[in-house]
């Protein structure tokens, strides 16, 4: 588990990275490619209880996150928010997504 967190963390996370965590922290992507790669990486966490797409839009505007560690259907809903036209992600610097097949429409 921490070797994956190590490489996780070599391969995405940068010192001064804020990342959100919407995702579970019961489930590998969320606990080891999350957390412990994000702390590994000395990068700051901000992690939601769950997941709801408008407190998500808000906080990475707050925080200013640069990476949001997602599921595709997440990245559904947000792409979906009547509200996504308006906010300001020009921090985030990456998506990354995993746990099922990213539809081509919201690549």
């Amino acid at each position: 588990i921490l070797d994956n967190a190590e490489h996780f963390s070599r391969a995405h996370y940068r010192p001064d990275d804020r990342v959100l965590v919407p995702a579970p922290l019961f489930h590998a992507w969320g606990l080891m490619s999350g957390l412990i790669a994000i702390f590994r990486a000395g990068a700051t966490a901000h992690v939601m209880r769950r997941f709801k797409p408008e407190p998500l839009l808000d906080l990475l505007e707050s925080a200013r996150a640069t990476v949001l560690l997602a599921v595709p259907t997440m990245v559904g809903h947000l792409a979906r928010s009547p509200s996504i036209g308006s906010r300001s992600l020009s921090s985030l610097r990456v998506v990354l997504c995993a746990a099922a097949p990213m539809p081509l429409e919201l690549i």
